[in-house]
């Protein structure tokens, strides 16, 4: 835990369609799953509601992420991260590339 939050991190190769669900998990499960459970029962107080928007607010940047690894990443490429510098590469096209010579985000 850090100061401004959590942070979860690693160095290993990930593909695509994982990171996107990684990325999009949080927000789903904590900003729209839980408040519709707890709504249903009648759980959903005022204090939770604020921590609810807040999570969603502070998402926006994993979402940021997610709308440009969709937008810019091939279907079949993977992602390593290197402190703040995320690369990629196809693992399709080519098989033998290396992260040096791949793309950064």
């Amino acid at each position: 835990m850090t100061v401004a939050g959590g942070v979860v991190a690693t160095e290993e190769e990930i593909l695509k369609s994982r990171y996107i669900f990684i990325t999009i998990a949080p927000f789903m499960i904590i900003s729209i799953i839980l408040p519709l459970i707890l709504g249903v029962f009648g759980l959903l107080t005022p204090t939770l509601k604020f921590l609810i928007i807040l999570n969603s607010m502070a998402s926006s940047v994993d979402m940021l992420n997610l709308l440009l690894v969709i937008k810019q990443l091939p279907k079949n490429a993977t992602l390593k991260s290197n402190g703040p510098d995320t690369y990629w590469k196809n693992i399709q096209m080519n098989e033998k590339c290396k992260y040096n010579e791949s793309h950064r985000i």
